[in-house]
């Protein structure tokens, strides 16, 4: 027998998402089939550039997650107003931690812990 994973069909788009830790700024981006490279959000900086500072020391960079996944648009717990979601088929990259060479299960359970301890202060928010 055997074991195989299998997941409900989507209609997105396929995206990587890799997050870039620079110093204590992190950035957020899609890159698509075609390596094209959309940022999706940054923290603790005023810089407008999408891309690497002018000047950025480059041993300062450091890709903090790697995931590939898809992109969808879905109404949430059931509410009125559609949201995009990114649905994660595999880990590349968790923390700072190449997961590459680790087993398929192994990949996608270290990257649902990670995100579930990252995100679960935002879900016991009041009103949540």
């Amino acid at each position: 027998m055997h074991k195989t994973l299998v997941c409900e069909k989507t209609d997105g788009m396929r995206f990587l998402l890799l997050e870039i830790l620079i110093g204590r700024q992190l950035m957020v981006f899609l890159v698509d089939r075609q390596y094209n490279f959309r940022m999706v959000s940054h923290f603790h900086t005023t810089t407008p550039n999408p891309y690497l500072p002018e000047g950025t020391n480059l041993s300062k960079v450091m890709i903090a997650n790697f995931f590939d996944g898809e992109l969808v648009v879905d109404s949430p717990w059931r509410k009125e107003s559609l949201a995009p979601i990114f649905l994660i088929f595999d880990a590349l990259i968790v923390n700072t931690s190449n997961v590459i060479g680790e087993p398929f299960n192994l990949r996608l359970k270290t990257a649902h812990d990670y995100i579930a301890r990252r995100f679960l202060p935002a879900r016991s928010l009041p009103g949540k």
